[in-house]
């Protein structure tokens, strides 16, 4: 009877224990860090006569310092600028939100620095953003400069909501442009509108 009693408060003391400790746990989650590490611009048609469709892209970071527990990231967001690379107080323009693609969700391991996209894609009519692209863009290997601000980065681990973090982080980099079609590429378009309008 001693032993059985004993034995079963031994294991009442585990159980307690290590519900215990997945509570000490569960309220010492690590908030994950947030940042952006590359700004690219994958598409920009320079030759539409009317708004110049544009594509841009935004590699971010996020760290999960947790040992145990891994996440998702459910929402991301950044406003995108464009900065004039020829003198650093020329104004911010705006150009569009980036954000991660429809219904995507990016997982998180524990431990671990994981990198996502969120992308922008749109048209700028504004005609000061169209001169600042076409300035920078037209020249060979051109490059023009770019502003990434993080709006939104809505993370849940292990069921723990952390709403928005790191709001408000910052970068500007200096892309290349996109390159220009190939004459064989621009032939072969002319070719087709032309055969189209026979």
């Amino acid at each position: 009877m001693c032993s059985a009693a004993c034995c079963c408060c031994a294991c009442c003391s585990v159980i307690v224990a290590f519900v215990g400790g997945l509570v000490l746990l569960a309220k010492n989650v690590g908030i994950p860090q947030v940042g952006v590490s590359s700004i690219h611009m994958p598409a920009l048609d320079l030759k539409s006569e009317g708004p110049l469709p544009i594509d841009i892209s935004a590699s971010f970071w996020i760290y999960n310092p947790n040992l145990l527990f891994h996440g998702t990231i459910l929402e991301a967001a950044a406003t995108v600028y464009s900065l004039d690379k020829d003198n650093s107080s020329g104004p911010a323009i705006l150009l569009g939100k980036a954000e991660l693609g429809g219904d995507e969700q990016v997982n998180v391991d524990a431990n671990t620095n994981t990198t996502f996209t969120v992308s922008f894609k749109g048209e700028i009519s504004a005609n000061t953003t169209k001169e600042r692209l076409v300035r920078d863009c037209t020249e060979e290997n051109g490059k023009t400069r770019i502003g990434v601000k993080i709006d939104r980065v809505h993370v849940s681990l292990i069921g723990h909501d952390f709403g928005n973090i790191s709001i408000g982080k910052e970068i500007a980099a200096t892309v290349p442009c996109p390159p220009k079609p190939k004459v064989e590429e621009v032939k072969q378009a002319t070719w087709s509108e032309a055969y189209l309008a026979v």
